[in-house]
């Protein structure tokens, strides 16, 4: 379906957009000629603007009907001692008070058309079409929705190569980790023309570097943040990083062996006081430990080696893998299975002891996905790891048929605003909503759509 944003997150596509409607009304010089310059810029705020000229300009048009001055009734109802003091300032509030709720009533027409998807209660007529068609025909529909998602995320990269993460939805402690995502995403569509978003991109991370290695402030996201720049930075590296660099990388790499725990995961916050090692903080700590390795950083040490086996245990008899420990939060099993499979097949092919362990998980890990009802539980973070997993098949499982994504890219491709200005974004509605908003649930999505490398 063609989905509006819900009430709780209905944001604008670009964090522009009231200001520039707002300006439509009055403005300062400033504010006049700093909206004017955005406007020759942002395609989907002129359009906004245009419709809500239109519109104040057909009711200012409208002849003024003969209608009886009502200040004096209302200023009849009111204490005496106030009509008669303020009776010509209040004349003025009541009619300023009129005009706004007219302007009002213009801006938010004009926002409502903007927001509205062309056929709001109609399944969107590229997935209808997808869903009678040969295989190749719905592939070219996911490629579609991709495309348009890495249009939308490639449009609100500020100048400085950073998102605003608050006016997109998320919290701003988290932005290395959502510029992280959002490059991952950009970098894996392989187009021309997104080098300069990308190098941009690249640059805003590498310039929150701080000078321990770590990317992102302290708290209990740390390690999220990090994990997630360095996966980002180490995809970014082949293609498009300089020699400065690699100084940054081996800061960021030495971070993440010094943040591991003496048993082999990673907490919350680094070191052995960083709280209990999880599975997912963990997996992109070993995702970046496996990249490096690949791109000649040496692991002679043992830190990916007994990270991986610190994740292997986590596996139940059946291989279903668990969060702290094996068993514990049942909800979180696919999720957790398809990371865990995921980092032991890209990482540790070839780790001896692992093997019988990634079987298990991949026999698991077939169950869940092909019994999953993927429409009415949406979870961009658990589809992009199940994404990968697939993606890794062939070098950990023992069944040469991977499980089948279509019913999760059918019900990604059905769930994204299809069509108006907020074409190809999803709306944030699963746990992390409030946490990375637009970026992490558009980029998230359109990597399940298409994992890359």
């Amino acid at each position: 379906m063609n989905r509006r944003p819900s009430e709780s997150h209905a944001l604008p596509p670009c964090a522009w957009l009231e200001r520039c409607l707002l300006a439509a009304l009055e403005a300062a010089p400033d504010e006049t000629a700093a909206v004017r310059e955005h406007l020759e810029r942002c395609a989907t705020c002129r359009e906004a603007r245009a419709d809500a000229d239109r519109i104040l300009g057909a009711l200012r048009s409208l002849p003024r009907p003969d209608a009886p001055d009502l200040a004096p009734a209302v200023l009849a109802r009111l204490p005496r001692h106030s009509a008669s003091c303020f009776p010509h300032a209040l004349r003025l509030r009541i009619s300023r008070a009129a005009g706004l709720l007219l302007a009002a009533g213009a801006l938010a027409l004009a926002l409502v058309r903007l927001r509205r998807p062309e056929a709001p209660d109609a399944p969107d007529a590229a997935v209808t079409r997808a869903a009678t068609r040969p295989p190749a025909a719905a592939q070219s529909v996911s490629d579609g929705a991709r495309r348009n998602a890495l249009d939308w995320l490639a449009s609100t990269q500020l100048p400085d190569g950073s998102w605003d993460v608050r006016a997109l939805g998320g919290r701003p402690e988290h932005a290395p980790a959502l510029a992280a995502i959002a490059l991952l995403a950009l970098q894996n569509e392989g187009a021309p023309g997104r080098e300069e978003v990308l190098r941009r991109g690249a640059g805003a991370l590498l310039a929150r570097q701080r000078p321990s290695g770590a990317f992102g402030p302290d708290g209990s996201f740390l390690m999220y943040n990090h994990g997630m720049a360095t996966v980002a930075l180490l995809q970014l590296h082949p293609a498009c990083g300089t020699p400065a660099w690699r100084p940054a990388l081996d800061a960021a790499i030495a971070f993440i062996r010094d943040a591991q725990q003496p048993a082999g995961g990673w907490g919350y916050r680094p070191g052995a006081d960083g709280g209990p090692a999880n599975a997912s903080v963990s997996a992109w700590q070993l995702d970046a430990l496996g990249r490096a390795r690949q791109q000649g950083w040496d692991d002679r040490d043992g830190h990916l080696r007994r990270g991986l086996f610190w994740l292997s245990t986590l596996a139940d008899s059946e291989g279903l893998v668990g969060y702290h420990q094996a068993g514990d939060l049942p909800s979180s099993r696919l999720t957790t299975t398809a990371l865990g499979f995921y980092c032991l097949a890209r990482a540790g092919d070839g780790l001896a002891g692992t093997r019988p362990v990634m079987h298990a998980m991949a026999r698991s890990l077939k169950r869940l996905v092909e019994s999953q009802p993927w429409a009415s539980d949406p979870n961009p973070y658990r589809d992009y790891f199940v994404a990968r997993a697939v993606q890794a098949w062939s070098v950990g499982a023992p069944d040469p048929a991977p499980p089948d994504l279509a019913p999760m890219r059918h019900s990604l491709v059905a769930d994204r605003i299809a069509s108006g200005p907020s074409r190809g974004i999803w709306e944030p509605r699963d746990a992390y909503a409030r946490v990375g908003g637009w970026i992490y649930s558009t980029s998230l999505s359109a990597l399940a759509l298409h994992p890359g490398r």
